[in-house]
């Protein structure tokens, strides 16, 4: 692919499901992991703008890259400056015993952070510590974007994949209207 192509593009590449992981088929992972994503991640990329996210994922997810301090470890090992790391706070509402903490060991490889509450609902609605998120955020100095992750029972397919049967809020255009003026009132009074 032309660099120069895919960074005026939003390419994104996903793996959905999973099998049962034994010792042997977590170590065929990883070799096809490096083989795959040392091609990906080639120098070259930076060059083109091409930024790469690793999202560190939930252990019910998958077994690569489950923390932050995995996803740290493994950008260190690649060493391109075009590699950084997509949060989640879903997937660190389990895997992370705070927020706050793992996003300040993240520090400048945050490339990215998507957000949600701890069961996916509106931000707001649930346990997740948004004020300690935001001061770490505040603290690296941040700038990049922060996007809403939804998953609606209405999209047929999709919810039966995810498992996500029950709507989590009246409408997809309340859950995006009360995640907005939450996160405004979190994020933005600590400009």
């Amino acid at each position: 692919m032309d660099a120069p192509l895919t960074a005026r593009c939003a390419v994104e590449f996903h793996l959905l499901g999973r099998g049962s992981w034994t010792k042997r088929v977590c170590a065929l992972a990883w070799a096809r992991f490096w083989k795959s994503f040392g091609r990906a991640s080639d120098p070259s990329g930076s060059r083109g703008g091409v930024r790469i996210a690793v999202e560190p994922l939930c252990r019910y997810d998958t077994h690569l890259i489950n923390t932050v301090d995995q996803g740290v470890e493994l950008i260190q090992q690649i060493e391109h400056e075009n590699v950084g790391l997509l949060l989640d706070t879903f997937h660190m509402n389990i895997e992370e015993k705070s927020l706050g903490d793992a996003v300040k060991r993240a520090g400048d490889l945050l490339f990215h952070l998507q957000v949600c509450e701890n069961d996916r609902g509106p931000p707001g609605s649930g346990h997740i510590n948004w004020d300690e998120l935001a001061l770490s955020l505040s603290h690296t100095n941040y700038d990049g974007w922060i996007s809403l992750e939804s998953f609606t029972p209405y999209f047929e397919g999709f919810s039966e994949m995810m498992h996500s049967f029950r709507p989590l809020a009246k409408t997809q255009d309340e859950f995006a209207r009360s995640s907005l003026n939450y996160l405004k009132e979190k994020f933005l009074t600590r400009a």
